[in-house]
């Protein structure tokens, strides 16, 4: 991949240093994504008090520019509640370890420093959240109108003639027809947020690949610039491929399809 203009090192090893913090990131996001999208889905698409409200903060959310999330946080948690870390991944009297993986919160847990775990999780918390909740909340929307949808059909209204709860009907029958749609919209939105790493980790001086990025196109580094590009795209075809499994075995049509 060449030398890099910006660090004067291999762009190999930038990438190798950057993208551990990158993926730790990531996967937070996507659990914030995955765990509030199901819950707002729920709760939208059920008949409970204040669900047409809920639909539309989720509407109304999921329209707000993540850099704009990320600072407005950062000016109320941390500048006005000093409640949440200013950014980095660890604090700065932290001395954490360096391996073997470059995620802080496994390599602490690995070389059982737990102090180190609780620091790197809570300066975890916040940019994780910026970056999962508008897709959230999409995944939200998307759900709540999937789960409203299947509600009309015959084998829901059976299901309510047996006498099941309302919670046993979603969850045994609605949610598994229901979550085909979402599910396909979740390899789009992991797509957006592989995208938006680079404001989110800027915003919160989170030391990955979009941070990486942000100097490499400051110091026209086109070397680094290509690299943090295969290193995305290779990513992005990755989740898609977890995506598609994940379909097939929620959806038991998608199998009996895939068997031929």
């Amino acid at each position: 991949l060449g030398m890099s203009i910006y660090s004067r090192n291999p762009v190999a090893q930038d990438l190798g240093k950057t993208l551990p913090a990158s993926v730790e990131l990531l996967v937070a996001a996507i659990a914030v994504m995955l765990v509030l999208g199901l819950a707002l889905g729920l709760l939208g698409g059920s008949s409970v008090r204040g669900a047409s409200l809920l639909r539309l903060v989720m509407v109304g959310g999921a329209s707000v520019p993540t850099f704009l999330l990320g600072l407005l946080s950062l000016l109320l948690l941390y500048s006005k509640l000093h409640i949440a870390p200013a950014g980095g991944e660890v604090s700065g009297d932290i001395n954490a370890p360096t391996g073997p993986t470059g995620v802080v919160v496994l390599d602490g847990l690995m070389a059982r420093r737990f102090d180190v775990v609780a620091d790197g999780l809570w300066h975890l918390m916040l940019p994780a959240l910026v970056l999962g909740i508008g897709p959230a909340l999409v995944l939200g929307r998307t759900l709540q109108s999937s789960l409203r949808r299947v509600k009309n059909e015959d084998y829901i209204r059976t299901a309510r003639a047996k006498a099941l709860t309302g919670t046993a009907v979603v969850l045994r029958h609605a949610l598994r027809n229901a979550i085909n749609s979402p599910l396909s919209l979740a390899g789009l939105e992991i797509g957006a947020m592989l995208g938006g790493l680079a404001v989110v980790e800027d915003v919160f001086s989170w030391p990955g690949l979009g941070l990486y990025t942000v100097h490499a196109i400051a110091a026209s580094d086109f070397a680094a610039i290509a690299g943090v590009t295969i290193v995305i795209g290779a990513c992005y075809i990755l989740t898609n491929a977890a995506v598609d499994l994940a379909q097939v075995a929620a959806d038991p049509r998608l199998r009996a399809w895939a068997r031929g």
